[in-house]
């Protein structure tokens, strides 16, 4: 899982060949007009290969502390700001992970405004209808929050889209447990997660 930090243009990593050994290189996007997003790191980016775009949330630049969503268009090279009816509260240094199965962005824990101010919430961004859709966990929601964690989300469609999260920060403390959060089956349904519980 790769934790992309946006500057004035965005880097893709190419495979050069199939020939065996061949070097690898990335490739530099430079989007076709002046319209992107600020500068920032720590962000959610996710790929929506139905509509062949990447869909960019949140971030931090110094103090600057981001809620925003956009998309980059890979065909057009254009970034575009979206404006979903609701949306997780500005925060960086998330857990991140594109369910394709379902067709969104899961975000999950994060950083917000503040030295002490942390998430343990869940967010999916519906890729069909551009909108955001909260989850909340039944049962562990205290001990999962933090940021700064490992995690992503598991392709296997026997997983359902289960996101994990692993070791990461509450403060000044130092986490080194994990935890697994199964999604809602319905794509853009606000319903409750099921806490798989620490391993």
């Amino acid at each position: 899982m790769l934790r992309v930090g946006l500057a004035l243009s965005l880097f893709t990593f190419v495979l050069c060949s199939l020939v065996a050994a061949s070097p690898l290189a990335w490739t530099k996007i430079l989007p076709s007009t002046a319209t992107h997003p600020q500068p920032r790191g720590a962000s959610a980016i996710g790929f929506d290969s139905i509509r062949h775009r990447l869909v960019l949330f949140g971030g931090k630049n110094g103090g600057s502390i981001y809620d925003d969503t956009w998309q980059f268009n890979l065909t057009d090279r254009t970034w575009l700001q979206l404006n979903p009816t609701t949306k997780p509260e500005s925060r960086f240094s998330v857990v991140f992970g594109t369910d394709h199965q379902h067709s969104r962005l899961v975000v999950a824990t994060g950083q917000g405004a503040g030295s002490n101010v942390f998430y343990n919430d869940v967010w999916s961004f519906d890729f069909a209808s551009n909108n955001w859709f909260e989850s909340t966990p039944v049962t562990g929601i205290e001990r999962v929050i933090r940021y700064g964690s490992a995690g992503g989300i598991s392709p296997h469609t026997t997983s359902n889209g289960t996101v994990f999260v692993s070791h990461g920060f509450y403060g000044e403390t130092r986490l080194s447990d994990t935890y697994g959060v199964t999604a809602p089956a319905s794509v853009g349904v606000a319903g409750q997660y099921a806490d798989a519980g620490p391993t």
